[in-house]
């Protein structure tokens, strides 16, 4: 797990001290790390490495060629190494252990085409100084991030924000919020899309490869290398073929994540999608164990009950860590000072207290994350088949009758009918206020669902072909999965150190879960067919009940424990988008309990402290 940074300067060498300065920012977590910087004209790239390997293992970066044709920074891991490294031998000299030799290696011979076959999470960039060009690349799923930064003078890329802004700001260039991006923000609770919230600073999209040309200086290339929308459906396969051929796929994956020289660990929730994750784990490892978390104060939210049984069936042990009401106000402020975009989800807290426990016996864990979206694990998908074939009119109506009525559980479905399919997707189960009711909040920014959906609307015209429940799950997991749920994880995970793995993320379960049609996946109710896969391994009573995840009572922690840390950024706003007097009176209904303004007070909140920071930065 590293932090990578890479400047290029088109008539000078780069700044070294805000060079280094960004590649310490991205060092900030909770475990020592290494650094290593290479250095050509007019060209800087640089690694901040934290590795779960053993110390000695001679995995540094900058990679360089033997012959210094190529350099190569990498954060994530690959999980076919061993398989790369067979496809180039006997011709490749091994030097070192790691999978950036091999990365690299694989690049010197394929070039970009070698994505494709890349099975991991990975971002990253390699230069050419011969040729003059810089590649960049993600994973297919975005499971890490890269930002970068482009003008007349300066071509800037990091894995994270933070990285980028010592070196734009050292250039004069001014940081600010665009105000475009904060009406999608507020709805979504993340930054949607390929622009992050600091003006002219953006994001590679996932699966895709991006080519700087520094003799033309411009993007030569930029091209998406796995196209999922191509995978035809399989419409002969059967519910039980299904099951068996989704049991085998996540069993291969997850012994893959299980290679490490240092002990790995299951974040068990006792639901469905970790319980299948965990099964796999103690079949392939021996010495497997689970943690997770205990509300002693909330009992409500509690399911360590059904994780114990999980644990129980499998033979795992399980350390069950309480996460008391007085562990809220810390874990928070641990987080605020580190996150980079704000991203409003509470289950942020619960995760990251649940890595810091974990990660002093076991720096690696495994998750469950993806199996919703792969397999169709919402109600929002069931709803969403249902209502599709319904005429225009009648859905006009519903929506109409549905606009008058506040935003529940129960009328969020027919709030979100009159937009079009992509804005329904994102509305419709994620507790997020609708468009029309923020307006209030920002009366100069473009709230209409085209401007807000922008983002989903072209990947939605990429799957017309497709069923309506396979249209959701592809947005879902190409902007939701990678721009919400992975980088929350993410960044919970490696402000304490650890690195988090997720076998459900498997480009070969992924093919397959998307070459199965809509109504095969809702046959027998959500994810039914993960569910059964599970029912092998896992207790019954953990698999076929509500859905619940790292539920948290944040509505309960914002009038309490985080009421000291959020009120003063609710009240003493200093950003010119927001109204201050709406902003107040909504604080008022949810502190007296007239409203449930949870969603988007956190929103505010997290957005105004990022402003004030990004607003004072030297």
């Amino acid at each position: 797990m590293c932090g990578i940074i890479g400047i290029l300067e088109r008539n000078s060498d780069p700044d070294r001290d805000a060079f280094h300065t960004g590649l310490r920012a991205l060092g900030q977590h909770g475990r020592p790390n290494r650094e290593g910087v290479v250095t050509f004209p007019r060209v800087l790239l640089g690694q901040c490495r934290l590795s779960p390997r053993a110390p000695g293992d001679n995995g540094c970066q900058p990679a360089l060629s033997s012959d210094t044709s190529s350099a190569l920074v990498c954060n994530g891991k690959l999980y076919n190494d061993r398989e790369l490294r067979a496809l180039l031998s006997p011709s490749t000299e091994w030097r070192k252990c790691s999978d950036a030799e091999v990365l690299l290696s694989a690049f010197i011979r394929y070039g970009a085409d070698i994505c494709p076959r890349l099975s991991g999470m990975f971002a990253f960039a390699v230069y050419e100084p011969q040729r003059r060009r810089l590649t960049l690349a993600r994973d297919c799923f975005g499971k890490k991030s890269l930002y970068y930064y482009h003008d007349s003078s300066c071509f800037a890329f990091a894995s994270e924000l933070k990285g980028l802004l010592p070196l734009l700001r050292n250039k004069g260039i001014p940081l600010s919020i665009d105000a475009a991006i904060v009406p999608k923000y507020l709805v979504h609770g993340y930054i949607p899309g390929e622009q992050s919230l600091v003006t002219g600073i953006k994001r590679l999209p996932p699966s895709t490869v991006l080519i700087f040309d520094l003799n033309l200086w411009r993007v030569a290339s930029q091209h998406c290398f796995w196209s999922p929308e191509t995978i035809p459906l399989d419409m002969t396969i059967s519910h039980a073929e299904a099951v068996d051929r989704a049991d085998s796929l996540i069993s291969a994956s997850t012994r893959k994540r299980l290679v490490s020289d240092v002990p790995v660990c299951i974040f068990l929730s006792g639901g469905v999608d970790s319980g299948i994750v965990a099964a796999h784990a103690a079949r392939h490892s021996s010495d497997i164990q689970a943690h997770s978390i205990v509300y002693p104060e909330s009992p409500d939210v509690d399911e360590n009950l059904f994780a114990q049984k999980t644990a129980d069936a499998l033979g795992i042990p399980l350390h069950a860590h309480p996460f008391r009401d007085s562990d809220v106000s810390n874990t928070f402020t641990s987080l605020l000072d580190y996150l980079d975009e704000p991203i409003a989800d509470g289950a942020l807290i619960p995760l990251h207290f649940l890595a810091l426990q974990a990660v002093a016996d076991t720096p690696v864990a495994l998750s469950g994350d993806g199996g919703d979206e792969l397999f169709g694990g919402y109600v929002k998908y069931r709803a969403q088949a249902i209502t599709e074939p319904l005429p225009l009119l009648l859905r006009r109506l519903m929506a109409a009758i549905g606009q008058r009525l506040p935003v529940s559980q129960y009328t969020r479905l027919l709030t979100t009918l009159p937009y079009p399919f992509f804005a329904r997707q994102f509305l419709w189960g994620s507790g997020s206020p609708l468009p029309f009711q923020l307006k209030r909040w920002m009366s100069d920014a473009d709230w209409s669902p085209e401007a807000i959906f922008s983002d989903a609307a072209d990947l939605d015209r990429l799957w017309l072909q497709k069923d309506t429940v396979n249209r959701s799950l592809f947005l879902d997991w190409r902007i939701l999965l990678p721009d919400g749920y992975l980088v929350k994880s993410d960044r919970a995970t490696r402000a304490a150190g650890l690195e988090q793995r997720a076998p459900l993320l498997d480009k070969d379960l992924a093919e397959f879960a998307l070459s199965l049609p809509g109504n095969l996946k809702m046959a027998g109710g959500f994810k039914s067919i993960l569910k059964k896969a599970a029912a092998r391994h896992v207790p019954p009573e953990c698999i076929y009940r509500p859905k619940h995840g790292f539920g948290v009572p944040m509505d309960k922690w914002l009038r309490n424990e985080l009421r000291p840390l959020i009120e003063p950024l609710l009240l003493d706003i200093t950003a010119s988008f927001f109204d201050k007097k709406q902003v107040a009176q909504a604080w008022k209904d949810h502190l007296t309990g007239i409203k449930d303004n949870r969603f988007i007070l956190l929103r505010i909140a997290l957005l105004h402290a990022f402003y004030d920071k990004l607003r004072a930065y030297p």
